[in-house]
Order: structure tokens, then sequence, then C-alpha cells
């Protein structure tokens, strides 16, 4: 007889619970075009290359978001940069933060005013400048099936002038799906 039902093995086997692996680009950040409204839309792997739409992701099931990780990329070897100076003396930042994206809105999901921020993912000052920013967060941001997700880079109190132009920062997010 096998070992499973007898009483010797009482215990319930537990499998592990199933992971969810999606890749996401931020692609020529900082570039003159996208500059000008100072947000910059993520795009999940194989979404639009259109710069001005919000990239979305429809979740096929209950999930948690349990980790980021995301590294700065770029094609001349320049490292991440912020000007020195800002408008209105707060300190340049671009903040990455993650969007849940209303299914009533009828322009859903490719407007900005569509969506509702839920969690900031990344936050990067002059203190990163000059380096290449990688890392790993955890998270606890549970979703259910059907909910769209996106994910918005936005640059605040900086002049446009000497931004890294080209560059990319790649993320990937890792679900765990619930039962």
């Amino acid at each position: 007889m096998p070992p499973f039902g007898n009483d010797e093995y009482s215990e319930p086997i537990v499998f592990p619970k199933q992971k969810y692996v999606v890749q996401g680009q931020f692609r020529n950040l900082f570039n003159d075009d996208a500059f000008q409204n100072k947000f910059y839309f993520m795009k999940w792997s194989g979404a639009t290359e259109n710069p001005g739409v919000l990239g979305a992701l429809t979740l096929p099931f209950n999930c948690t978001l349990k980790k980021v990780s995301y590294a700065w990329q770029s094609g001349d070897d320049d490292p991440f940069e912020l000007p020195e100076f800002s408008q209105g003396g707060d300190e340049p930042r671009f903040d990455i933060t993650l969007a849940l994206i209303d299914e009533d809105d009828d322009n859903a999901p490719s407007l900005i005013t569509s969506a509702d921020p839920i969690a900031t993912i990344i936050e990067m000052t002059t203190e990163n400048s000059g380096g290449y920013p990688h890392g790993v967060e955890d998270f606890d941001e549970s979703f259910e099936e059907g909910q769209t997700i996106g994910v918005v880079g936005a640059l605040s109190n900086v002049v446009a002038t000497d931004l890294n132009d080209g560059a990319d920062l790649l993320l990937v997010f890792v679900f765990e799906i619930d039962d």
C-alpha cells in the first residue's frame, strides 16, 4: 500500500502556491516626446509600442503581487541621471506606481485618467543619479480575477534639460495565484 492514507503519514501534503511571472519595460525614458506630459507608461511583454498608451494587464485569476524586481538599462551605458535642480525647490523625482484601471471607464485601459494609483513600486531621486538602479521590492497587494492594472512612471520637479534619452527600465512582477 502506498504511504498515503495510512497512520504513519497522517500530515496532509502541502504544495507550494503557483507563481505567475510577467515582464514589463519602460522604453526610451526621458525622451523629448514623452517629457511633455511627464508621464511614462510601462509596456507589458508583447504590448503596443505607442508611448502615449498605458499598457494594461487584465489578470486571469485571483492573485497577490509578491515581488517586483527592476534594473536600469541603457544602450549607451549611461547611468541613471536626474538634473540637480528642480522646479519650485522640491527634489527631482521619478516615481513608478502600480495603478488599478477602472473597468467601468469607457476610455479604459488606454488613458491615464482612468487609473487609480494603489502602490508605489520605485522612488528614484538624485541620490540614484550616477548609478544603475536595480533591486527587488516585496509586496502583498491582492487582485481579483478580471481586474486590470498598469504601471506609470511620473517625472516631477524637473526642468526639461540634460535628461537621459533612450534608456530603459526593465521590471519583473511575481504574482502568487490565490486559491
